[in-house]
Order: C-alpha cells, then sequence, then structure tokens
C-alpha cells in the first residue's frame, strides 16, 4: 500500500469529511489547512514538530487557549492521530484521511 502524503489526495478527503462534520469551525479549517501545508513541506513526514505561536499567527488565532482548544478537537474528532505539547513546540502525528491504494476515505 502506498502511504505516501499527496496534497492533492488529502484536500479533498478532508473537505469531504469536514462537509459532513457540524462540529467544524472556519477555524478548525485554517488549522487543519495549516497543518497539512507543513506535512507537504517536511516531504512526507507525518509527524510535525510545530509551534504554537507560529501556528497561532499563521491562522490568525487570537488566544493561546482557543488554538489548543481547536488542536484537542481535531484530534477527538479524528482529523490527526497524536498531538503532545512539549517544552519547544509540540509535535502533531498526521492522519492519512485518504489511502491511494483502495480509494477508501478513512476518518
Amino acid at each position: 500500500m502506498n502511504t505516501h502524503f499527496n496534497l492533492y489526495i488529502q484536500l479533498p478527503a478532508f473537505w469531504k469529511l469536514r462537509m459532513a462534520d457540524k462540529n467544524i469551525k472556519p477555524h478548525h479549517v485554517i488549522l487543519y489547512l495549516n497543518l497539512l501545508l507543513k506535512w507537504h513541506e517536511q516531504h512526507d513526514n507525518p509527524v510535525l514538530h510545530i509551534k504554537s505561536y507560529e501556528m497561532m499567527d499563521e491562522t490568525n488565532l487570537g488566544s493561546r487557549r482557543t488554538y489548543f482548544r481547536y488542536m484537542r478537537e481535531l484530534l477527538e474528532w479524528g482529523y490527526i492521530n497524536g498531538y503532545r505539547k512539549g517544552t519547544n513546540g509540540a509535535i502533531v502525528e498526521m492522519k492519512f484521511l485518504h489511502l491511494p491504494a483502495d480509494e477508501q476515505i478513512v476518518s
């Protein structure tokens, strides 16, 4: 099975899931899209090392409390596999929402 990151597969899969999920708000969407772009920049590595202040700036989230709540909700709702806060930022484990081999959306 091919599990390489492909933005053109992940983005439509996320969009389909998002349309069916009434919990997701615009800030969840922009935060997740930013995570997808970081995943793309890291060349296939689903484990992202991020800084909350950078993510807040890039997504226009005004408070750390809101940022952490949205990250926690993305984790609880199954959009990401893991999120761990650390002393030098956080580690996010991204999830393949769409498996290229069988064309099925996974949530």
